[in-house]
């Protein structure tokens, strides 16, 4: 692992000759070699990184086979092998994702829990624009149940790849400028917040803000910082830090 600068090195006169250095660490993953005749770190502080509360967005994000997170249906082609000999029309897809939000937009825009779960179809078109017959069911990331509505009015089908999709035309191998295009349903959701990373180094580890409630009222609690004192340490070893927060260290150069 490189030995990266670290963002802060202070130094001030210390006891019996030697001096007091101050180490800030950079964010990320950095290292820190001991130096000669330093054998006790001072003091150790770490705090780590902030976490998530739960939060409304749209669901506007791109389409992959892992799953569009919380896209509760999409649909889409990719560049890929298939064995059908015929081609296929962008307008082929819309029955698949049409019954979907139609139910979804069944309960109005106002604040509810969606049961329904995601789904994700995926199909293939070759370089001859031969398209799959039929699509494959992937593992959709959506939770279940789903916090949608909260006024941000009404689902829509989107377009991965612009307006051109929508018009029906035929789906070529050509088009797929991006590997794979298709159709999501779009639509406020309540996203799932997250604890914050864990800062790591000299032995430690700092843990992230936590998350106090449940979904989808989860608030992110500030995280908690920790001190250790007459950290030993081997002169000349390098050690590994991933800071996500904050990390200081101190100790006395002879």
């Amino acid at each position: 692992m490189p030995i990266l600068k670290p963002t802060g090195l202070l130094q001030v006169p210390g006891l019996f000759g030697g001096r007091v250095t101050t180490v800030v660490f950079d964010q990320g993953y950095s290292g820190w070699l001991c130096p000669a005749g330093v054998t006790n770190l001072l003091s150790v502080y770490g705090v780590g990184g902030e976490g998530t509360s739960d939060y409304w967005d749209r669901t506007e994000h791109e389409t992959h086979e892992n799953g569009s997170k919380y896209n509760i249906l999409t649909t889409f082609v990719k560049r890929g092998v298939t064995e059908s000999t015929t081609g296929e029309n962008w307008s082929a897809l819309y029955p698949e994702i049409e019954t979907i939000l139609d139910a979804v937009n069944a309960g109005g825009t106002g604040e509810r829990d969606w049961m329904g779960g995601g789904t994700i179809l995926r199909r293939y078109v070759d370089a001859d624009d031969n398209v799959d017959t039929s699509p494959t069911s992937l593992n959709s990331r959506t939770r279940n149940p789903l916090r949608i509505g909260g006024g941000g009015g009404f689902a829509s089908i989107t377009s991965t790849q612009g307006q051109a999709h929508t018009g029906g035309g035929p789906i070529l191998y050509s088009d797929l400028i991006n590997i794979e295009g298709g159709f999501f349903i779009d639509l406020w959701c309540v996203f799932e917040g997250h604890i914050g990373h864990s800062t790591t180094g000299f032995g430690f580890t700092f843990p992230g803000g936590q998350l106090s409630g449940s979904y989808p009222d989860s608030i992110a609690l500030d995280p908690v910082p920790a001190s250790y004192t007459n950290v030993a340490v081997t002169p000349g070893q390098a050690y590994s830090v991933n800071n996500q927060g904050t990390l200081i260290i101190s100790y006395i150069t002879p």
